[in-house]
């Protein structure tokens, strides 16, 4: 096989800037096909402006599933949310997903492929709740370089009347800082897609902070660090804030206050011991103001 083609296309992505590490191509993930949603209903306005959040829900798979008390308290922290990401969804099967959709009755969903360099995958989803948020299109970041452990997942909605892309991540913790730096690409490569978008929301359990990443002021400097260094996203004794909201400038306006860590053990009740067996991580969320169309 001639090598020149690709050390050819190699170079001119490094020389552009858009790759910190150029990695061996390889066949990990084909180019997927943008899934576009239907887009004929219409959303009302959320009462009071659009939560949107992200939730790393640990090794969500059967046995939380099969655990009924603990889906009842998983239905009452998300039915507030008009958008969540959620992450490190392990089971195989897609019973446990489609369960807590079922469960979720003002919500439906949408579900990435299963994602992972090695034997051990994870699934990203976006629960929404239709009658406040339209879906347009999402798709999973075709991943050519391999850049991630996990490629990114995008989902594409209108949400009053802006539309907004999504890139969710959860990053490998030893390669944070290397991963986090990328999403400037996986952004570049969507806005190729839609080249009239200009707001972006980039979310997930990014690793970014504590030992793992510690330079966000020099990273993707463009976007509005919502959850800042001093949160504590993590449901143990530690105190870091690996869970983030960036968004891009065009949405400042109508960033309504602070994000919020969702803290569901003081709303459930929950010691801590409780509260890691739903996981080691709090949802964080920051709510977008409602605009007059």
């Amino acid at each position: 096989m001639n090598s020149k083609p690709l050390l050819l296309i190699a170079i001119i992505i490094a020389s552009c800037g858009c790759l910190n590490t150029l990695q061996t191509i390889n066949s990990k993930l084909a180019y997927p096909t943008i899934t576009t949603a239907d887009t004929n209903a219409t959303p009302t306005v959320a009462k009071d402006g659009y939560i949107i959040g992200v939730h790393n829900n640990q090794r969500f798979g059967i046995n939380k599933s099969g655990d009924m008390q603990m889906m009842e308290q998983l239905v009452k922290i998300y039915s507030k949310y008009d958008i969540l990401a959620l992450q490190e969804i392990v089971d195989v099967t897609g019973t446990s997903p489609r369960k807590l959709d079922t469960m979720l009755t003002s919500q439906t969903y949408i579900i990435s492929e299963r994602v992972g360099r090695t034997t051990y995958k994870e699934q990203y989803a976006y629960y929404y709740n239709p009658s406040t948020v339209q879906l347009i299109a999402s798709g999973t970041y075709p991943d050519r370089y391999d850049l991630f452990e996990r490629e990114p997942f995008m989902g594409y909605f209108k949400i009053g009347n802006k539309d907004i892309i999504f890139i969710q991540c959860h990053t490998k913790p030893e390669d944070a800082e290397k991963e986090i730096r990328n999403l400037k690409v996986v952004v570049d490569y969507y806005k190729t897609q839609y080249p009239n978008e200009e707001d972006i929301i980039i979310l997930g359990d990014l690793n970014a902070d504590c030992s793992y990443f510690q330079d966000n002021n020099m990273v993707l400097k463009e976007y509005t660090w919502t959850v800042t260094d001093n949160y504590d996203t993590t449901v143990g004794n530690t105190i870091c804030a690996y869970d983030r909201i960036l968004i891009s400038g065009s949405l400042n306006g109508i960033l309504v206050g602070n994000a919020t860590v969702d803290r569901f053990d003081t709303q459930l009740n929950l010691t801590q011991d409780q509260a890691k067996e739903i996981s080691d991580h709090y949802p964080v969320y920051i709510r977008l103001l409602k605009e007059d169309n």
